[in-house]
């Protein structure tokens, strides 16, 4: 079960702390992390995936704090496209074939460090990100390679809710998780 706002944050890592207390940007990988992985192809070759409504709440809470979220997949992003636009997510990159060029190109013009960057995700494609960023995040079905580098692991696993698991750790980290909930009292 995902943390609470209420919750006070002597449960997390020290390590992750320490990474997630200058977090600014959160770069999300789609497959596997926003979504569970599935592809769903109909009878029309028309492709689609499922999204966890408890991540967007997460991603929106993010960014009435102020903070800014990016999307990196390999794959093209037609339905991540319409999910992004939902969520008032303006950076979006589809069909990258390198996630740390992408995100070390998005870092410098949004004039931010690469310590002042989250990025969650789960699988290979996403090993050099993880490497690149200040602050990495597994999801809780990640591949055990990924986990072993990440200094969070989330409880919930890829698409149910893991991405804003993520996002209130980082929050907790930061002394500003009783902040999304004043936002919605």
């Amino acid at each position: 079960m995902p943390p609470t706002p209420a919750q006070p944050s002597d449960d997390l890592p020290q390590a992750f702390i320490d990474k997630a207390a200058g977090v600014k940007l959160l770069c999300l990988d789609v497959d596997g992390t926003l979504t569970d992985g599935g592809l769903y192809i109909n009878e029309d070759n028309v492709e689609t995936r499922r999204f966890c409504v408890h991540d967007g709440q997460g991603i929106t809470a993010w960014h009435r704090l102020g903070y800014t979220t990016a999307i990196i997949t390999a794959r093209p992003a037609r339905a991540v496209r319409r999910r992004a636009k939902d969520l008032g997510i303006a950076h979006l990159y589809d069909n990258v074939t390198d996630k740390r060029q992408t995100i070390l190109q998005l870092t410098t013009s949004l004039k931010l460090t690469i310590d002042q960057v989250a990025f969650v995700g789960d699988d290979l494609s996403d090993l050099r990100a993880m490497h690149t960023v200040g602050c990495p995040i597994a999801v809780g079905d990640a591949d055990q390679g990924i986990k072993d580098l990440c200094v969070l692991t989330t409880r919930a696993i890829g698409g149910h809710g893991a991405v804003r698991e993520a996002i209130w750790a980082i929050l907790r980290a930061q002394d500003k998780l009783d902040h999304v909930m004043a936002l919605y009292s």
